[in-house]
């Protein structure tokens, strides 16, 4: 083989996401119908799960802030965990990080069927299904834009349309499962459902050589964003050192990322994460209908989720007006689902009740489309996947919060009406946090050039500091 030859190979092997291979082709939209399959069940379980929470409740006699806490630890640990799994992936791979996920939340839902108590399920399907979760959220995000560049956009779509798919079929399936087998087959048959992302994960590419050194020394701050990890045990502080495994420069190098996280944080942390189990018990605490027809009304919410996941995104990002950016649009986004979960104290009826569930689950299903092309146009799309893990990761602790806070105000006012104002405070808050992006943003934008020098000067300042805490060094104090 000539030299030029292994040059041209050589820079295949470590630039993988180069313009070519963004656009994907075959094996790109392969790549999304995987994220969309693994989407269906890490967003739309939780989505999902009323029905078997309320059978939970029922058998064993507890407060809906027991049963909580099962939601808020899954929730805490499959988010708060989130910035592990790009360290995962740096080392085994997609696809064997998204693997091991499905098959710790597979473990985790089957023996839940065995479980004596309440308190088991906080292990069972707080920890292990939690845990299992937080390895597939970030690279099924994450690795879209390694893939598809020009068409990023509806690929996004696609795939969290999958969470909207979830939340449509899960709920009638587990209450079919529920009247059929009980709530402890239930849980069995979903097991093998879960399993099916081991296939999902089969469909992802590999990106081993993302850990091989840079070839391109103008191209250090594309290839080397998340592959960089420091392990030195000279650099003399475990906070830098954490700081540099987790990629916490990202807040520094990008402003706005930390107040997309903050916005985050508030919005979807603790106003979103505990209101689909509290959905289903709602409508049952007022008797709306049977089991049954509540939850096919979850699945409105569902289809209203799907609705928005796959048809408005698109279309906002290619027809927004000038100066309105994503992230924009996801701050408008949320403050009108708050806004929807404040009206749902008028929902007294089923129709009604209904009606509150498509529009709810309509902007539930925007924000969360736009929630990962916001996050892409803050970041580089080799970013996007440490971005995903550290933002999901602080909400993982807003997730721990709002569900346990929810719960306890209806046990204590004895209405879920209370419950929902709650979310919607938040969902609004976090909305207007997201909007102050905006003057942050425009003062970012400088020219290409300054930003690699920006970059440049920032890594110089932190390979001063590696030689000045040295233990070689240390007489400098």
């Amino acid at each position: 083989m000539s030299d030029k030859q292994k040059g041209k190979s050589l820079e295949r092997e470590t630039t993988p996401t180069n313009v070519k291979v963004q656009d994907g082709g075959c094996l790109g939209w392969f790549v999304v119908l995987g994220a969309c399959v693994c989407s269906m069940f890490v967003f739309g379980v939780f989505q999902a799960v009323g029905p078997i929470f309320v059978a939970l409740q029922k058998h064993f006699n507890e407060t809906s802030a027991a049963v909580s806490w099962i939601m808020s630890f899954m929730v805490l640990l499959e988010f708060g965990l989130g910035p592990v799994a790009p360290i995962f992936v740096k080392k085994i791979g997609y696809r064997m990080t998204v693997m091991i996920g499905s098959v710790v939340s597979t473990t985790g839902f089957f023996i839940s069927a065995f479980t004596p108590n309440i308190q088991f399920l906080y292990f069972s399907i707080g920890v292990l299904v939690g845990t299992g979760y937080s390895l597939i959220v970030p690279p099924t995000l994450g690795i879209i834009a390694l893939f598809i560049k020009k068409r990023f956009a509806i690929a996004n779509a696609l795939v969290v349309t999958g969470g909207g798919i979830g939340t449509i079929v899960f709920p009638p399936v587990i209450q079919t499962l529920i009247d059929n087998y009980g709530w402890r087959g239930a849980f069995i048959l979903f097991s093998a459902m879960n399993a099916h992302m081991c296939i999902s994960a089969a469909l992802f590419k590999n990106h081993e050589s993302r850990e091989t050194p840079d070839v391109d020394a103008n191209n250090t701050h594309e290839t080397r964003s998340e592959s960089q990890v420091e392990t030195n045990p000279d650099s003399g502080s475990c906070v830098k050192s954490c700081s540099r495994i987790f990629e916490c420069t990202l807040f520094i190098r990008f402003p706005p990322f930390l107040i997309f996280t903050i916005a985050t944080f508030f919005a979807i942390g603790i106003g979103t994460f505990g209101s689909p189990a509290h959905f289903v018990a709602r409508a049952e605490s007022q008797n709306l209908g049977s089991l049954q027809e509540i939850a096919l009304m979850t699945s409105l919410f569902g289809i209203g989720s799907t609705f928005g996941r796959l048809v408005p995104p698109p279309l906002l990002l290619h027809f927004k007006c000038k100066g309105v950016t994503s992230s924009m649009l996801y701050g408008i986004t949320l403050i009108l689902a708050g806004i929807t979960n404040h009206f749902s104290a008028l929902a007294k009826t089923y129709i009604s009740y209904s009606i509150f569930a498509i529009f709810y689950g309509l902007f539930n299903g925007i924000y969360f489309t736009l929630y990962s092309q916001a996050l892409k146009d803050i970041l580089s799309p080799d970013n996007l996947t440490t971005g995903v893990g550290l933002v999901v990761g602080i909400s993982g602790i807003g997730g721990l919060i709002g569900p346990i806070c929810a719960g306890k105000i209806y046990d204590v006012t004895g209405s879920y009406d209370n419950s929902f104002h709650f979310y919607g405070a938040f969902l609004i808050l976090g909305g207007l946090v997201m909007l102050l992006d905006k003057p942050i943003t425009s003062r970012r934008q400088v020219p290409k050039h300054q930003d690699s020098t920006c970059n440049q000067e920032l890594q110089s300042h932190i390979n001063m500091v590696d030689n000045f805490t040295s233990p070689g060094n240390s007489n400098n104090y």
